[in-house]
């Protein structure tokens, strides 16, 4: 069977009828708005097997287009406490969208992230590999201004989970990522994420009274338990210095949330233009 167009919300009626209630509710929440383009189903088999979960029992097989689509990663409606911030979301979407058997994919995406529009992601994929136990799992890599990623750092839970010690930290310049999201759907309060920032020759300020860090190189990885500096280098004060240290969402009670070391070289001269240490 083909079918030219259609709301996106049609996509709720080629789901196999025993599947969980939650997984209807987060694909309704989840894509509350664009269209369906040629469409193509193909179902083949005895009606008792539907949907087939075995290769060899039958075929079930629907692909389609997305085009203006908004994909809510993770709905707000699906959480038990809201609390402030929200996952990313993919906004002008469009890509290929597939139903398999039990198994959904999100392929060949191009869209822009609500809260880092600069942001470029060349890579940008989601699947369920199981609708019966539904867990989303979104994977993208991206090249934009290290700007807008602190903006959608801050917009995020992941913010709140580590105290907000990013809230006061500016910054220039490209830099590239990685970022992985697992969203369970049965307890979306359970979504983690991962990834990874490798910094271009930056300029970064981490709060208003700490010095400016430039043409910062190097990576830093994040989870949902905080960030790590890896292999990072900066120019500090006139000289060459190595960035180590990071947050962490479980840090002790009465030590510091965040904890950032410098070790290298600095020069008078560098020292003596440092506005920060002549207030």
């Amino acid at each position: 069977a083909d079918m030219a167009f259609a709301p996106v919300g049609q996509v709720l009626r080629w789901l196999p009828t025993p599947l969980p209630e939650s997984v209807r509710q987060y694909l309704k929440l989840a894509l509350p708005q664009g269209e369906v383009r040629q469409t193509h189903a193909r179902v083949l088999g005895r009606l008792d097997d539907f949907p087939f979960k075995k290769p060899g029992m039958g075929e079930f097989h629907i692909s389609t287009q997305l085009a203006e689509v908004r994909y809510v990663t993770v709905p707000k409606a699906m959480l038990e406490s809201p609390g402030s911030g929200e996952w990313p979301t993919l906004q002008d979407l469009s890509g290929d969208l597939v139903f398999d058997r039990m198994s959904v994919r999100l392929n060949k995406v191009k869209a822009r992230v609500a809260q880092a529009p600069s942001i470029v992601w060349p890579i940008l994929e989601a699947q369920i590999k199981n609708l019966e136990q539904a867990n989303v799992e979104l994977r993208a890599e991206g090249k934009g201004p290290l700007g807008e990623a602190l903006t959608l750092w801050k917009s995020m839970p992941l913010n709140d989970m580590t105290d907000r010690v990013l809230s006061g930290a500016r910054a220039q310049g490209l830099a590239e990522y990685k970022m992985n999201l697992s969203i369970p759907v049965e307890n979306a309060e359970q979504t983690q994420a991962k990834g990874n920032v490798l910094m271009l020759g930056n300029e970064i300020l981490m709060a208003a009274d700490a010095p400016t860090l430039s043409r910062v190189r190097g990576g830093g990885a994040f989870t949902s338990n905080g960030f790590d500096l890896q292999s990072m280098q900066a120019q500090l004060w006139g000289g060459e210095v190595r960035l180590e240290g990071g947050a962490k969402a479980s840090a002790p009670a009465g030590s510091p949330q965040a904890q950032i070391r410098a070790q290298g070289q600095l020069t008078a001269e560098g020292l003596r233009a440092a506005a920060e240490l002549n207030d």
